[in-house]
């Protein structure tokens, strides 16, 4: 698909023989060139549909086309919502080392306990040996 301005093709004549020829693209498609941008604004303003007025009916392919054109480009911005799930992810990485670091600090914690209750056994264990002396 081409945008940009139409160029006037002076070979091929249609209607009087002195008269210009309608605007031809490299497609083989007539009337004016609709920008990209032009044909979204349009669209989501309901006005680009695939057969536009009567008297643009030998045009309608290229409206169609343009209509194709602007449905894509939609679409692709659709899917450019996506990389905000990916954002979602990288939260997901600070979830797992929220619970690494949990989990760290339950085994110190864990680690904490044992070696209190070893040193409560090592103290009960002396007062048991000053008991008995």
């Amino acid at each position: 698909m081409r945008y940009g301005p139409a160029q006037k093709d002076e070979t091929h004549m249609e209607g009087n023989p002195g008269e210009p020829s309608k605007n031809r693209h490299a497609d083989g498609l007539t009337g004016p060139v609709i920008y990209s941008s032009d044909v979204k604004s349009t669209l989501r303003k309901g006005i680009v549909t695939p057969y536009p007025s009567p008297s643009h009916s030998q045009n309608h392919n290229y409206h169609i086309a343009n209509y194709v054109v602007a449905l894509v480009e939609m679409k692709n911005k659709k899917k450019k919502k996506k990389k905000k799930k990916k954002k979602k992810k990288k939260k997901k990485k600070k979830k797992k080392m929220k619970k690494k670091m949990k989990k760290k600090n339950k085994n110190k914690k864990n680690k904490n306990k044992k070696n209190k209750n070893k040193n409560k056994n090592i103290n009960k264990k002396m007062t048991m040996l000053v008991i008995n002396m």
